[in-house]
């Protein structure tokens, strides 16, 4: 008599609906967040820095998909994740901004964030050892949410 072989089903990972609303506030506090970074370097530049809106709907695409993913996959909570999450929020216009500004040379003390600032902040955030897939790393900033 034939043996039945036993067929495995996989598991089925369970997908955590984030509230809209939950979103929207947290992506608020971000671009709060990136925006006292870019304010921070035009202080410290004595500086007008802008941000043009390729940039703008750059960023707002990108994180407008990983903000609720992290938040769905945070083992930890908005409430703990938070300081760390705003931190590299904030490093993210800093890292922008600053190339941005290494751009004005003796021109007018006026510069623009450009798309190429903005992924160049993004991809240097994603690889900070912080925002790393690995246990106290960030799901928040990874740049592999598709």
């Amino acid at each position: 008599m034939a043996k039945k072989s036993k067929t495995t089903k996989a598991k089925k990972t369970k997908t955590v609906k984030v509230p809209e609303s939950r979103v929207v506030l947290v992506f608020g506090e971000c671009a709060v967040a990136v925006g006292r970074g870019i304010e921070e370097i035009a202080n410290k530049n004595g500086v007008q820095i802008d941000i043009d809106s390729d940039t703008i709907k750059y960023w707002a695409t990108k994180y407008w998909k990983t903000i609720p993913k992290g938040l769905a996959k945070s083992k930890r909570g908005w409430k703990v994740d938070r300081r760390a999450v705003l931190a590299q929020a904030k490093s993210l216009g800093v890292q922008a901004a600053e190339a941005a500004v290494a751009r004005i040379g003796t021109g007018p003390k006026t510069c623009v964030i450009g798309k190429g600032d903005a992924t160049g902040a993004s991809k240097a955030i994603s690889q900070d050892p912080r925002c790393q897939p690995i246990p106290g790393g960030g799901v928040y900033c990874q740049t592999n949410f598709v």
